[in-house]
């Protein structure tokens, strides 16, 4: 008696562990039928109980794998080893939704050695292989802002001499030649610009917060994604609103936010042949209290059981590898950090709506001056370091129109012998030089408290660069980004000077 109540419990106890059980556990047999399940099994699969998993299960690889190839690899595993552990592949749920399991698996066999069943437990760890996919995509953008830094450092190059030269020509008053200049200025002006905008995307900016145009923020970021949008047939409709009040905000934010709106419309009408388009549309609220913007798609809509989820972190509706789920959680947190709210609803005629409302916020208040005209400043005496001679050319040539005497050195060490003959007014130096590059002609004239220390001025197609950006940051010296124009060279200039 006391034997069959130590068995009784000791089963009592094997089925508490059993239908308590966090991780799913289940056993097969070799034709691929459940012959047990707990209630964490069904539950992972979506399966309302253990015994409708059993009913409805008749084809294991099939109905419960993603790749039923997967279910061959693992028994084939088992076949070289007794024991197959954390095994992780894609499972297929009753609703057709994929997962990422982890499972261990054991064959039972007779003491023939022939095989009786095979048993294990699972667990789910699909948002463990999101987070690792997440990681996986930061180490690709950092890979990615590297390459960009050094392509973009590659095109300013050559775009500050059009912009320089194209400037120039727009001086001429030789019959079509001023008219031919503005051509190449503004078609060079646009490869500047999403050469610029390439570059704030892909670099890692601290939160700053300044006046900002939305429809700026707008223009700029659909200019990235037009030709992507244009090569899929997506007719894409801007109405801007027009004199909307700036916006006191973070623009790098602002425009990941747009972005991310604007690619995840694109991607909802990739199951659409045809009729493909994509409106955005600002807007001021009562008042001028608040201005907002949308996103509205003609693709499929937003299914209701997925809409209140969408903008929980690790949450997609793309197959798994295939997005990371952070896209809309990352805008819902910037949108809310700048005290706004964004929403999501469909159109009635087909589609999505994704609405941001931002509260307009007045920038704090700063002591005014009269705004400084940049007009040449003639008279000055110019040094330009630099080891790109067509950069530099442009350069002298600019600053020679406005009636400046420049001297030209092809790298820092040039320089300080130069420094040697004779003080300039102002230096103008490239970042990256051979020899002796900007930085360290600039510690080697702080070493010495040179008074040019003050009258400095970097020049660099390499803003993204975290160590050019850190040095910048420390030094607190002007830094005139290429391609630029003589406007911006007058800025500098004078910012230089007080």
């Amino acid at each position: 008696a006391r034997l069959r109540e130590r068995v009784t419990a000791a089963e009592q106890q094997y089925r508490g562990i059993f239908e308590n059980a966090v991780e799913g556990i289940f056993r097969t047999t070799s034709d691929g039928r459940f012959l047990l399940v707990n209630p964490a099994m069904a539950r992972i699969y979506g399966y309302a109980s253990p015994e409708e998993m059993k009913t409805l299960v008749t084809n294991i690889p099939e109905q419960t794998y993603a790749n039923p190839e997967d279910r061959h690899e693992l028994l084939r595993l088992l076949d070289r080893q007794p024991v197959v552990s954390r095994f992780e592949s894609r499972a297929r749920r009753k609703d057709g939704s994929e997962i990422w399991v982890s499972q261990s698996l054991r064959a039972i066999r007779d003491e023939a050695g022939g095989l009786l069943h095979y048993e294990g437990n699972l667990e789910e760890i699909t948002e463990r292989k999101r987070a690792e996919e997440g990681l996986r995509q930061s180490e690709k953008l950092a890979a990615l802002s590297s390459l960009v830094a050094g392509v973009a450092h590659e095109l300013n190059n050559p775009l500050a001499v059009i912009l320089g030269h194209s400037t120039l020509l727009t001086q001429s008053h030789a019959p079509g030649l001023e008219e031919r200049g503005k051509k190449i200025l503004h078609a060079a002006e646009r490869c500047a610009r999403l050469v610029k905008n390439f570059l704030a995307l892909a670099r890692q900016h601290p939160p700053e917060r300044q006046q900002v145009s939305l429809n700026e923020i707008v223009r700029e970021t659909v200019e990235l994604v037009a030709y992507g949008l244009r090569v899929d047939g997506v007719v894409l409709a801007l109405n801007l609103a027009s004199e909307l009040p700036p916006l006191w905000a973070d623009p790098h934010q602002l425009q990941q936010v747009v972005l991310n709106l604007l690619t995840n419309a694109h991607h909802a009408l990739r199951v659409k042949p045809s009729e493909r388009h994509i409106t955005v549309r600002t807007w001021s609220g009562p008042g001028g209290r608040t201005i907002g913007f949308s996103v509205t798609d003609s693709g499929p809509g937003i299914p209701p059981a997925v809409r209140n989820r969408l903008f929980e972190p690790f949450f997609t509706t793309k197959p798994v590898g295939q997005g990371t789920g952070l896209g809309l959680s990352l805008c819902r947190g910037i949108v809310e950090s700048h005290g706004g709210v964004i929403a999501v609803d469909n159109v009635p005629k087909g589609g999505a709506l994704f609405t941001v409302e931002l509260p307009v916020i007045e920038a704090p208040a700063v002591p005014t001056t009269a705004a400084a005209v940049d007009r040449p400043i003639p008279g000055l005496r110019i040094l330009v370091v630099d080891d790109e001679e067509e950069v530099a050319g442009i350069l002298v040539e600019i600053l020679a129109t406005d009636g400046h005497r420049t001297d030209v050195a092809a790298n820092g060490a040039i320089a300080l012998r130069r420094l040697g003959e004779g003080s300039p007014d102002v230096i103008f130096s490239d970042v990256r030089m051979p020899e002796l590059d900007g930085p360290g002609l600039y510690q080697a004239l702080k070493a010495t408290n040179h008074p040019l220390c003050d009258r400095f001025v970097f020049i660099t197609g390499d803003v993204i660069s975290a160590e050019t950006r850190e040095f910048l940051e420390r030094t607190q010296r002007p830094a005139l980004a290429k391609p630029f124009m003589a406007a911006e060279v007058r800025h500098v200039l004078r910012r230089v000077l007080g």
